[in-house]
């Protein structure tokens, strides 16, 4: 009499079908930490704009509160209000409508390009899209490989100095 070894068909099948089921649980667990891992970063981003603009704010008060450029900070490129938030870059803009996202953007480069050259957080600009409104700058995230499931808007008001990380 012959023994047979191996395993049968119907074996090899369940084996495929629970490593398929397990492959996908770790895929979607991995899906799911990239996500969060994005939003962390949104989070740093939108910390490290609040405390540029708080640093720029510190400076302005060091320098006597002066109105207009603000000197030992970015670059000596920064506009300051009366109150001491930063409001534009050095050479100020046109306030025509299509240079709005500009003075957005440019605002966002001069406050945090410097910073946070190694600090981990994205502040590439092409990864937001800046729209203003008003007196408010809103950084709307790009979220180019589709892996939140929510939209996220960095807020910099230019009136009182907030910024504001909305999700939704």
């Amino acid at each position: 009499m012959s023994v047979q070894s191996g395993y049968s068909l119907l074996q090899l099948l369940l084996a495929a079908g629970l490593l398929c089921v397990l492959l996908f649980v770790v895929v979607m667990a991995y899906q799911k930490l990239l996500a969060q891992a994005q939003l962390l970063q949104i989070q740093a981003t939108a910390a490290s704009l609040r405390t540029s603009v708080l640093q720029a704010q510190e400076q302005w008060y060091v320098n006597g509160r002066p109105t207009g450029r603000l000197t030992g900070f970015a670059d000596d490129n920064l506009l300051m209000s009366e109150r001491g938030w930063p409001i534009a870059v050095y050479p100020q803009e046109q306030s025509s409508p299509a240079t709005h996202s500009v003075r957005c953007q440019n605002l966002w480069q001069a406050l945090l390009d410097d910073q946070n050259a190694s600090s981990g957080t994205d502040t590439d600009p092409s990864h937001y899209a800046p729209v203003q409104e008003g007196e408010r700058c809103i950084y709307r995230f790009k979220d180019r490989q589709n892996r939140l499931d929510a939209t996220a808007d960095i807020e910099y008001d230019m009136s009182n100095g907030r910024v504001t990380l909305t999700i939704r």
